[in-house]
């Protein structure tokens, strides 16, 4: 298989700035034959769109596994003596379960339905232990999806009469505006 980029000039009559700078150009369609194309799980995608039914759901893996990781194994090794000192110990277990306590309560699984048979927009989040919370809003009520910066960061918020609805707790570095594309076109906003 042929390389999809362009070797970097090494031409000695180039200045050293040229020298280093990278040639880009497309690779043609038959270097990129046979390549898989590696998917990490995205942590807000649409599970169902179609005309009767656009389904939103948001599963933050990483904040999932870094916090629960990282609070486990602070809460464990306080509690298996793993660490010196009665602070130290009181400190580091604070800090694990506030770090478990972080993940419950502001990585919960989420899931947005917009649905034209009832004419009902659904809100409604899981969390470990706790029976599900629900609202929902009548879908004529949505004006339109928004993305809401912040620093450089961007979350996804619903347009309504009484403000702005956001569909994330946080900001987040990953763009949303695709996601915000696809709840407009199902809105036809």
């Amino acid at each position: 298989m042929t390389s999809a980029l362009v070797r970097m000039k090494a031409h000695p009559s180039l200045t050293p700035r040229e020298r280093f700078t990278p040639n880009f150009r497309r690779a043609p369609p038959s270097a990129l034959r046979g390549t898989v194309e590696t998917r990490y799980p995205r942590p807000m995608r649409t599970s169902t769109n179609t005309p009767d039914r656009l389904i939103i759901e948001d599963r933050p893996w990483f904040l999932w596994a870094a916090l629960y990781g990282m609070g486990a194994a602070a809460v464990w090794g306080a509690l298996t003596g793993r660490v010196e000192g009665a602070f130290e110990t009181l400190l580091v277990l604070a800090l694990g379960l506030g770090m478990l306590w972080m993940a419950w309560r502001l990585a919960p699984y989420q899931q947005f339905t917009f649905d034209r048979t009832s004419g009902t927009f659904t809100h409604s989040i899981r969390r470990l232990g706790r029976p599900a919370e629900t609202w929902e809003r009548p879908l004529a009520d949505i004006e339109k999806a928004v993305t809401q910066s912040l620093e450089g960061s961007e979350r996804v918020a619903l347009s309504t009469p009484d403000g702005p609805h956001p569909l994330e707790a946080g900001f987040t570095g990953m763009g949303r505006k695709a996601l915000t594309a696809t709840i407009n076109d199902w809105l036809g906003a």
